[in-house]
């Protein structure tokens, strides 16, 4: 129902929307999935996100490939359209997008902590745990991203993108806990 109240540009569009609502489960889910990670997607990301084996999702992208909801450039995917994309999104209730937001940071963090570069490619995963926030309880947890949003907030501050950043630094300050100098002096500090 909600894919079907989105405002679209041009008939194209809405035959695009429409394609998603008949195609087959497991392309379909794929595509849901998917949409959480932007407009556009590299293979590497994919295997971040949902896992090593891309036997499981090889047929899923050539159904959406064949069909033009999504195209190969590259090594890169994108949906043909934006409105592709958030109708693809929308599909997903608020719950189903804040686990699969979560599962993505957990999972990217994971394989990049096997690779040493959890540190150098936060950008990778912060942005999927930022909107799971709500499922993040552990004490240690929050106190863990809420560093993490200080240091890529810092690092897009040295780079000129000031409201990147202070979006960064808002979450961060979210992340903490009601008594935050009492729990962690200095992160406080740095944040206030």
């Amino acid at each position: 129902e909600e894919v079907k109240n989105l405002p679209a540009d041009s008939n194209v569009v809405s035959q695009l929307v429409r394609k998603i609502e008949h195609l087959e489960e497991s392309p379909r889910n794929f595509l849901t999935q998917i949409s959480i990670l932007g407009n556009r997607f590299s293979m590497s990301a994919i295997s971040l996100f949902l896992g090593e084996n891309k036997k499981d999702y090889i047929d899923s992208i050539q159904v959406l490939v064949d069909t033009h909801l999504l195209v190969k450039s590259g090594e890169m995917f994108m949906f043909t359209h934006d409105q592709v994309q958030q109708a693809a999104h929308a599909l997903l209730e608020d719950e189903k997008d804040c686990i699969l937001h979560l599962q993505a940071g957990q999972n990217i963090r994971a394989q990049l902590s096997k690779q040493n570069l959890v540190e150098e490619r936060i950008e990778d995963y912060i942005y999927h745990y930022n909107p799971a926030s709500e499922l993040i309880t552990d004490r240690d947890q929050r106190l863990e991203l809420a560093r993490l949003n200080l240091k890529m907030g810092k690092r897009l501050n040295n780079n000129a993108a000031y409201q990147a950043s202070e979006n960064l630094l808002a979450r961060a300050v979210a992340f903490l806990p009601p008594n935050p100098f009492e729990v962690d002096y200095d992160l406080a500090i740095d944040l206030f």
